[in-house]
């Protein structure tokens, strides 16, 4: 007797705690297309349990349920929520796909880059811009350099991203503002430089640009903001894309600037295209594509032909596991020149002083990686880069280098009210170059970064995180006139950050941000020794600079019928410490990178961004108004800049910047855009320039 009642309550206790597997799958109800970070809830109605889970990169997530009836509720961002009841039994695992509909509410726009996860674009703590892959199509955009340069408060200086007056002209090295593709970084390591021709546009999914300090999460070269290009995957149905292109230049305004003719010297001109194709096969995931671009240069004796390969792969093991590697090969050849000769007859002819530039250049970069989640919902990410540079240059300038970069990282959200962020990073990089001395120098950075995220109410969420990383150069003991015992040079430095999002309304939310950063110099401005016309020298005894960057703005969600879109304004304020820029150094005439002292830029900006129909007529709109006030700290920093103007504004800055693109469609196959940039004067630049130079 006894034994059976022992018997029973062993077998109620096992059906208790009895447990069964969901496999959830949640798509989108028109595209068929994966939703990433989707909310999932289940409510069981006997215990009124409640278990938490969101979907992986892939739509799916997997919940351990207990037998009975369960409340399923599927939430995301833009989307209206769906709730079903299921019904769960021992042992018998259930797959269901959820198909989720848009909401009428305002536009969905996810961001990984300011947390590492998927975030809708209202909630981020700081001004974050977001440009979709039908702008870059519009616009023909040929390297995202010239899509970038349509964003509000972001300027192009020769291919050196200036983000709200942060950076000046950087002569190819030291950016301030970090590169990444797919979350990595993909700036040249041993410069700091961006190669945008390496950038693969026609498989970008969306660029993602972060305007202030990011160094907590992303450390040194985020200084001044983030630049991150994420690159597509295969959807549900195979793609295949043809671009091909060409133009040329009008004549100048000014026609005694127009050195081509049509006997001698042909129109500057321009042309190629590109080939893209998505597919999945079984559990592989495929993007390939290949890129031709070559340019005759308004700019006289300047060319370049460009031709670029890339291969992206994912295989799904499981849900919860998958692994790949993405390509990219780049072939370059041009030549070019530093300045031209004058700002009249001569200003798009090279100057006698300087020497051309012939470039023949090699670059891969091979990026492995793996994302794993648990069955408890932690993510688990790996990933890497190795990053080959090979610059074959005349007059002494050529260089090569190898870059090796690993991430662990790890996540961990308590339900929907915290989330965790942590992670290690290691990079190395070897150089050897002429333009260094024709020596070998290998640097590394090694860092440890975490973000917190609390949401205390469901309208209110606060950030904070922090980094601390450790750079170090081994160099010669001997560089110029520097003595080093060891040959080593480290440092380390903490840096931190906090911000908050409060939505006030129904579509407004307000946000705040202060965050730290921080810059190491790169081996090119601690030990490059050139001639380009005029002297450049190593500076090994550079210090690193750090600051800070402050915002307040406001977010506004609009809804005009069919078209949807975000209003935007915001106040800032960076403070720099000992900026590194390049300077002309007297008695000598040479330039130098050196510290130029404590700087502030502080303004405001406004802007625009959405698309839809208005009417019958699809509309898309990017536009906004930056006003910057960048100036030195003390009177002797500024006097030391030796610049153009007595006026106290840091050198390559705009005061004013307003932009506009307005893009129209025309029927199915017809798009009619007009585009509106304005820059006020740039009123200092180096004095060199205006008075040395013939």
């Amino acid at each position: 007797m006894r034994l059976g009642v022992l018997i029973v309550a062993l077998l109620g206790i096992l059906k208790l705690h009895a447990q069964s597997q969901l496999d959830l799958l949640v798509i989108d109800s028109l595209m068929n297309d994966p939703l990433a970070g989707a909310r999932v809830e289940a409510k069981a109605t006997v215990t009124n349990d409640i278990l938490l889970a969101s979907t992986d990169i892939d739509g799916r997530a997997q919940l351990s349920l207990p037998n009975g009836k369960i409340s399923l509720t599927v939430s995301y961002v833009g989307y209206s929520t769906l709730t079903r009841e299921i019904f769960v039994q021992n042992n018998r695992p259930l797959q269901i796909t959820v198909a989720l509909a848009q909401s009428v509410e305002v536009m969905r726009i996810m961001t990984v880059t300011t947390s590492k996860y998927d975030r809708p674009l209202e909630e981020v703590t700081v001004s974050l811009d977001v440009i979709k892959p039908n702008l870059i199509r519009a616009v023909n955009a040929l390297t995202p350099e010239a899509v970038l340069d349509k964003l509000p408060g972001v300027s192009m200086l020769d291919g050196q991203p200036n983000i709200r007056g942060g950076a000046g002209w950087s002569y190819g090295a030291g950016s301030r503002v970090l590169l990444m593709v797919d979350d990595i970084p993909a700036l040249q390591a041993d410069a700091g430089s961006v190669n945008w021709t390496d950038l693969p546009i026609e498989t970008v999914e969306q660029i993602e640009v972060v305007k202030g300090a990011a160094s907590a999460l992303y450390g040194s070269s985020a200084m001044n903001g983030i630049i991150n290009l994420r690159t597509a995957y295969a959807k549900s149905e195979p793609e295949t894309r043809l671009a091909l292109f060409g133009g040329s230049w009008g004549a100048p305004a000014q026609k005694n600037k127009q050195w081509w003719n049509e006997d001698s010297q042909p129109q500057p001109m321009q042309g190629g295209g590109s080939l893209t194709h998505k597919r999945k096969i079984g559990r592989l995931d495929l993007v390939a594509s290949g890129f031709y671009r070559w340019e005759q240069s308004f700019r006289q004796t300047s060319w370049s032909r460009a031709a670029r390969g890339t291969a992206n792969l994912r295989y799904r093991f499981t849900d919860n596991l998958s692994v790949g590697v993405n390509l990219n090969y780049n072939d370059r050849n041009s030549s070019s020149y530093l300045y031209w000769l004058n700002d009249s007859t001569g200003a798009l002819k090279p100057s006698p002083a300087t020497d051309p530039v012939n470039t023949l250049s090699r670059r891969f970069f091979i990026d492995p990686f793996l994302n794993y989640v648990a069955p408890n919902g932690d993510r688990h990410k790996v990933l890497g880069r190795f990053y080959s540079v090979d610059n074959a240059l005349n007059a002494g300038r050529s260089n090569s280098n190898q870059y090796y970069y690993g991430e662990y990282q790890y996540q961990h959200s308590w339900g929907s009210r915290m989330v965790l962020t942590t992670g290690v990073v290691a990079s190395g990089n070897a150089i050897e170059a002429e333009l260094y001395g024709d020596t070998t120098f290998f640097s590394r950075n090694l860092a440890q970064y975490a973000q917190f995220e609390f949401r205390p109410f469901k309208k209110l969420i606060l950030e904070g995180g922090y980094r601390i990383e450790q750079n170090t150069v081994i160099r010669p003991d001997i560089v110029g006139a520097d003595t080093l015992i060891g040959g080593r040079q480290r440092e380390s430095q903490p840096v931190f950050r906090a911000g908050a999002n409060y939505k006030i309304g129904k579509a407004t939310n307000i946000r705040a941000s202060w965050g730290q950063g921080y810059r190491y110099p790169t081996v090119a401005e601690l030990f490059i020794e050139t001639s380009a016309g005029f002297q450049i020298r190593p500076n090994p005894r550079l210090r690193s600079e750090n600051g800070w960057s402050t915002e307040l703005g406001l977010k506004q969600g609009i809804k005009l019928g069919a078209w949807q879109g975000f209003a935007d304004a915001s106040v800032f304020w960076s403070r720099y410490f000992d900026m590194m820029e390049f300077n002309i150094q007297v008695p000598g005439l040479y330039f130098q990178s050196v510290n130029v002292g404590n700087t502030d830029i502080k303004g405001g900006e406004v802007s625009l961004m959405g698309q839809g129909n208005i009417g019958k007529v699809p509309v898309q709109i990017l536009a906004g108004y930056t006003y910057l006030d960048p100036r030195f700290r003390t009177k002797e920093d500024q006097e030391r800049a030796l610049t153009t103007t007595d006026r106290n504004v840091l050198k390559y800055r705009f005061q004013h910047i307003a932009k506009s693109d307005v893009q129209i469609g025309l029927g199915k196959y017809i798009d009619w855009g007009i585009v509106y940039n304005y820059n006020s004067e740039m009123v200092n630049i180096d004095e060199f320039f205006e008075f040395v130079i013939p």
